[in-house]
């Protein structure tokens, strides 16, 4: 079994849970409190005995992705794979017990705050308000931006936190079916939030959490950089757009003449970059039409085609949900391998390589052409 720490940062106070996962049953809080923020290395390594104790936080007003931890964050060593929204995080530890499903909007109404998640934790609309506000003038903001304008909520309220009764007579108002979630006793009143960020640390690919960004790096570097190469792929198309109508022009020219008594060279070869430009191309449009028709109506859920300038291979992955008409890769051709990943709920992701279809015959008077830019003899 496998123990991680999970924290829920507000201000300079921080709610912990250390939380044992069970393969053949649900987690247990092996221990709950709350600290001073620094306070948190010794505390780690309390809880921690000498052993390496994977981390994640949720970080209540961050927004609603944190991208790294607050300035002056006292714990730093070991490094953290995994932070969430306090939303996302309380949706996925009630979740994981079995308390909430993909029809509910999940409700957390904490002592200064109201969070909110729809649907699949980390896959829906998520959020939280302070309650500056009344109560149901926060809930009515939410449930318009709700997706599901009709279904059941599970409502979560913090045994300090006032207002449970004024959330239940607005959704009552409001015409929603509502229910109360009531933590088994032996969470010992856990923080959710922290008690899910140990889920998270656990599993950090769990829908919602994400690595912190590295100290300096900004999202914009990276879109600066996508536009470059976009911008790179853009004028390598057009010279090979150019070059492939000269290469047909050539043959054209030759195959109106009699073929001459010995095969020669009539024009200069293509420069290797353009012949791995034109075979992408053509692996990019041929892998891109056969996993359209593959796929059954409606499994296709993701699908990424990408590669490199110095490549005339195209990476394939993508995810398809399960349904009555199975995907059936093997019908694909010899120029497209797939291999099953892993699955997750109702989906499985596959991935592989494709290659340019086969050239056809060589028109009269040609010589074939290798891809490295030399006559074949």
């Amino acid at each position: 079994m496998s123990r991680a720490l999970g924290l829920h940062a507000a201000g300079d106070r921080v709610r912990y849970a250390l939380v044992e996962a069970d393969p053949d049953g649900p987690p247990r809080v092996l221990a709950a409190g709350e600290v001073a923020a620094v306070q948190l290395p010794g505390t780690y390594r309390t809880l921690a005995a000498g052993r390496l104790l994977p981390w994640g936080a949720a970080l209540a007003g961050a927004g609603r992705r944190p991208e790294r931890l607050p300035a002056g964050w006292s714990l730093r060593h070991p490094a953290t794979q995994a932070l969430a929204a306090p939303a996302v995080a309380a949706a996925h530890w009630h979740w994981r017990l079995g308390r909430i499903d993909r029809s509910d909007l999940f409700l957390w109404l904490s002592e200064d705050r109201l969070h909110w998640c729809a649907g699949e934790p980390g896959g829906g609309d998520h959020g939280s308000r302070p309650r500056r506000s009344p109560v149901p003038q926060i809930l009515t903001e939410v449930l318009e931006r709700s997706p599901n304008r009709t279904g059941p909520v599970a409502v979560a309220c913090d045994r300090q936190a006032p207002g449970l009764e004024l959330l239940g007579e607005a959704l009552e108002r409001a015409g929603r079916s509502w229910r109360l979630l009531r933590p088994d006793p032996t969470e010992g009143g856990v923080d959710p939030a922290a008690a899910g960020a140990a889920l998270g640390a656990l599993d950090p690919g769990l829908p919602g959490f994400r690595p912190p960004l590295r100290e300096g790096g900004h999202p914009a570097r990276f879109w600066v950089s996508a536009a470059f190469l976009a911008i790179g792929l853009a004028v390598l198309a057009a010279w090979s757009g150019r070059q492939s109508r000269a290469l047909d022009a050539a043959l054209a020219a030759l195959a109106e003449r009699a073929a001459p008594a010995e095969p020669r060279r009539s024009f200069l070869p293509l420069p290797r970059a353009a012949i791995r430009a034109l075979d992408r191309r053509a692996a990019f449009g041929a892998a891109f039409t056969a996993l359209l028709e593959a796929a059954p109506a409606g499994s296709l859920q993701r699908l990424e085609l990408f590669s490199s300038p110095d490549s005339g291979l195209v990476e394939v992955r993508l995810e398809v949900a399960d349904q009555e008409a199975p995907f059936r890769p093997e019908a694909l051709g010899p120029d497209l391998r797939l291999r099953p990943g892993a699955a997750r709920e109702g989906t499985v992701l596959w991935s592989g390589r494709a290659r340019p279809p086969a050239a056809p015959e060589p028109r009269a008077g040609a010589r074939p052409q290798s891809a490295d830019g030399e006559a074949e003899g």
